[in-house]
Parts: C-alpha cells; sequence; structure tokens
C-alpha cells in the first residue's frame, strides 16, 4: 500500500515485499506482473502516471534485491480496478492505493 500521491514504498511495504524476494530466490524459474493501482481521487491520467511509478517502485525493489528484472515485468492501472469503488472514507481510498503480483508462467517440471 501506499501513502496519498506517493509512489515510495512505505516501510511496511518493503517488510511484505522482502516475503516476496524470498518467494522469487526459492521459485527461480516463475515471473511475475506487477500491478499497481491507485485510489479515484485526482485527474484519471494523473492516476495512470502515479501507479505505473508505483508498479517501477516496487520493480527496482526487487531487482535491488537480487531478483533478475528479466523476470519482472509491469502495470499501472491507475483509478480503473479499485477495491472499493465511489470511496469516501481515508481508510477505503487507502485500500485502492495497492500493488498486487500475478504469475505469468509457471513451469512445474
Amino acid at each position: 500500500y501506499y501513502d496519498y500521491n506517493s509512489a515510495e514504498l512505505t516501510a511496511t511495504s518493503k517488510s511484505s515485499l522482502m516475503d516476496l524476494v524470498k518467494i522469487l530466490q526459492e521459485t527461480p524459474d516463475i515471473n511475475i506482473l506487477i500491478n499497481s493501482h491507485s485510489d479515484e481521487v485526482g485527474p484519471n491520467k494523473y492516476n495512470l502516471t502515479l501507479s505505473e511509478k508505483r508498479a517501477q517502485s516496487v520493480v527496482k525493489f526487487l531487482v535491488e534485491n537480487g531478483i533478475d528484472a528479466a523476470r519482472l515485468s509491469s502495470k499501472g492501472w491507475g483509478e480503473t480496478n479499485p477495491v472499493i469503488r465511489n470511496a469516501q472514507t481515508e481508510d477505503e481510498h487507502a485500500e485502492n492505493r495497492r500493488t498486487t503480483f500475478q504469475v505469468t508462467n509457471l513451469d512445474l517440471k
């Protein structure tokens, strides 16, 4: 999750991402797609750019922690896929500011 109007990873986010680093180190044959999202506050174009920056901040963190960039792809979705549509409270908006991960290949040997 992210603070309002920020692509900077929080301490909590970094801790969670370290769990992902361990998983990726243990499963070197999988690649992932990093999907980042924004809340619905602000213009669509701005939120799309912000979500793309969020996705890139995750990629950068993973690479800095030993994950090969070739295993990672990323996409910013802006406000197109909120968890809570028409969020009203800060807590609801915060739920929409997130990054999710999707395995893009799985080679079971």
